[in-house]
């Protein structure tokens, strides 16, 4: 079976990408908050409407997505192909939730707390009987998604902290 064509940069649409853009601005304006003096949050909260740093995002999350497509189908070709030629993938609450969470909380997909934070995600392709493996693709897919935000030039330092 051969993946469909994705095009990375327009597969998550530009309401997700949005509210992606929003979930990380919160968590960073929480972390000024709590340990970042106010210049550097005045900085972070200028960010947000840089069209660098737009740019750069959107370019994260094509590469998350091209990750995604390459590396999964070494693994389940068939569930690559389908999740790819799922159109309402990122309209599944269960993604957008966990996608959220793991970009608010950075490391978390390193431990044991991955498989509490990312959940079940039985809104995407419900047709299919075996969960587990969707699960998995799932959370590949996320997996992919968070790495690439969180190494983000501009952000990186930030999460590092």
């Amino acid at each position: 079976m051969t993946l469909p064509p994705i095009n990375p940069g327009g597969w998550i649409p530009d309401s997700i990408k949005r509210q992606i853009t929003d979930g990380v601005f919160e968590f960073l304006r929480k972390l000024a908050d709590k340990v970042i003096n106010d210049e550097a949050g005045a900085k972070i909260a200028r960010l947000k409407s840089d069209g660098d740093f737009q740019q750069a995002l959107d370019q994260g999350l094509a590469r998350a997505t091209a990750r995604f497509a390459t590396e999964y189908a070494e693994q389940d070709e068939d569930l690559a192909a389908a999740i790819a030629a799922d159109t309402d993938f990122w309209q599944a609450k269960s993604v957008r939730q966990a996608v959220l969470t793991l970009l608010q909380h950075p490391g978390h997909y390193e431990d044991e707390a991955w498989d509490v934070v990312a959940q079940k995600f039985d809104d995407v392709l419900p047709g299919r009987r075996n969960r587990e493996r969707v699960d998995r693709a799932v959370q590949f897919y996320l997996r992919c998604v968070v790495e690439e935000v969180w190494h983000l030039p501009p952000l990186k330092p930030i999460y590092e902290l």
